[in-house]
């Protein structure tokens, strides 16, 4: 069976910005849904561009379940299994409230991932260390920019600077770029197959002034490979999205977003897309994914995780491509 009533939980119901209080930053145990897939995430990504390297942390706690899954993972060029990283440490079944002492100021979990909340909607700490492979983490995590509220007020994302160390199979790097982080929480989050073809979560970061984040589907002008099979209209194609630019946030109020994936696998190479703001500025930038990985976050869908090198107005800039596929998609549009 095939239920795409989950389609609304990537959408925002208004192209308004909702409220950040500090609060956000932790736990809310007074907004959780009722059903058993309601969600509360913390995602961090990190890279290193210049080595090609990859980073990606998860907080997923399931909270009528008392269950946690989470870790992190660093990749280095492209893998075609998750299990290739030269950093995974991810872990599913963990009780929570055996991690969950202190809220989300501080928390470790079962494989030594830690998280300090240091400074709300401003500063964090990420941890991480398994010596008998050569690997360690240890990040300063500081904002460039406010809170990009969700209207909705139970998601938001948020540009970040990374700054410290990562040793990566015994090999030291220095960690300083620009990431955008979110946060969900209150919504259930199904786990049933859907018929839809790709759905695009892209970040990006060019310094501290300018970022953005949009959530697309291929835009049906643009002739997707998919529209035939998965039809596609142009007012479902664009969910939600945001710029940072020069101490401005504005919300983006079209996008026309373009992928070319492998034919193989699936996985997306490239990125075009134009972006109008709700004050009339366009955006064209071109995005190529140079490295990443499969990872499936439940059984019934398949995450394309990937470092983006992204283009726009004769700057250069990098952030994260995370792009879902579900079964009926890639029957049709991926080799076995």
């Amino acid at each position: 069976m095939s239920d795409n009533s989950q389609e609304g939980f990537f959408k925002s119901a208004s192209p308004t910005f909702g409220t950040f209080t500090d609060r956000d930053d932790y736990l809310h145990p007074d907004l959780v849904h009722p059903d058993d897939t309601s969600t509360e995430t913390q995602y961090f990504g990190f890279y290193v561009p210049e080595a090609n390297i990859y980073g990606f942390s998860y907080f997923w706690m399931h909270p009528n379940m008392d269950s946690i899954m989470g870790g992190v993972l660093a990749a280095q060029g492209f893998k075609k299994h998750h299990l290739q990283s030269e950093m995974f440490d991810f872990l599913l079944n963990i009780r929570g409230s055996t991690v969950i002492k202190d809220d989300l100021r501080s928390y470790t979990l079962p494989n030594s991932y830690q998280v300090d909340v240091l400074e709300p909607g401003k500063k964090m700490r990420m941890r991480y260390e398994d010596a008998a492979r050569g690997n360690r983490l240890d990040l300063m995590v500081t904002a460039t920019m406010p809170v990009a509220m969700r209207s909705n007020n139970k998601h938001f994302e948020q540009a970040m600077k990374y700054e410290g160390e990562l040793l990566l199979r015994g090999k030291p790097y220095k960690v300083n770029c620009h990431n955008v982080r979110d946060r969900s929480w209150g919504e259930p989050r199904a786990e049933v197959t859907m018929s839809l073809p790709p759905l695009t979560w892209t970040t990006g970061a060019f310094g501290d002034d300018f970022a953005f984040n949009c959530s697309a589907f291929d835009h049906p002008d643009l002739n997707p490979l998919s529209q035939k099979e998965f039809p596609m209209t142009p007012e479902r194609a664009f969910n939600d999205g945001w710029v940072w630019r020069d101490g401005k946030m504005s919300k983006i109020k079209s996008v026309k977003k373009l992928t070319t994936r492998d034919p193989e696998t699936g996985r997306p190479m490239t990125h075009m897309m134009e972006m109008v703001d709700i004050h009339g500025r366009e955006y064209l930038i071109k995005g190529t994914i140079t490295a990443g990985l499969p990872f499936s976050f439940w059984p019934n869908c398949m995450t394309h995780l990937g470092l983006t090198k992204w283009e726009c107005e004769g700057l250069t800039g990098w952030g994260d491509t995370q792009e879902v596929h579900w079964t009926d998609y890639m029957r049709k549009f991926t080799k076995s």
